[in-house]
């Protein structure tokens, strides 16, 4: 695994619980691999988030 050091972007800021939190749950589903960000696997992970539209009622 590598780690990126001395970075300078503008979004440098600590973590969250919360973001440690998701870091970890994506480690363990990896198996530790670290994998690289593919489309395919960023697309995989959204699908997991992705919640369905509210359902619409119709007027009667």
């Amino acid at each position: 695994m590598s780690e990126i050091s001395n970075s300078t972007s503008p979004h440098d800021r600590p973590l969250t619980e919360n973001e440690k939190f998701w870091i970890e749950i994506i480690r363990l589903t990896t198996w530790d691999t670290d994998p690289s960000p593919t489309l395919e696997l960023t697309q995989k992970l959204r699908q997991v988030f992705r919640t369905s539209p509210p359902q619409r009622r119709l007027s009667r």
